[in-house]
């Protein structure tokens, strides 16, 4: 399976209950189609006029999965063959954002509980 990118739309990210569902579930898709993959957690730096999420899903394009998170933070999957740390040092210095949280995984459950150590 190819790469992919996806923005992942809730009615309400501000329901917790609905985004951990939803981040669970992207990360498990991922896994089916990435067995070794990264994740990136990042948080919006200074307000702009721009929509974060579209910024970001832009400058993913296609390498990987953005997923919004509550707040204003968002989930970045990548294949394990891309270079997360240059990824996410260039997505952090571009948009003037804030890197929370960065890991590689081999399964969604590592992925999950890393990402909610965080929350």
């Amino acid at each position: 399976m190819g790469l992919y990118h996806k923005v992942l739309s809730l009615d309400d990210p501000a329901d917790t209950k609905n985004v951990g569902k939803a981040v669970e579930r992207e990360i498990t898709l991922f896994h089916k189609a990435h067995p070794s993959f990264s994740c990136i957690v990042l948080e919006e730096g200074v307000s702009g006029e721009t929509n974060f999420c579209e910024e970001v899903s832009t400058m993913v394009d296609s390498t990987g999965t953005v997923v919004p998170l509550k707040g204003k933070s968002l989930l970045i999957l990548l294949p394990q063959s891309k270079d997360r740390e240059l990824v996410a040092h260039r997505l952090s210095k571009t948009l003037s954002a804030k890197v929370l949280f960065s890991c590689e995984a081999d399964n969604p459950s590592a992925a999950f509980s890393g990402i909610n150590s965080i929350a």
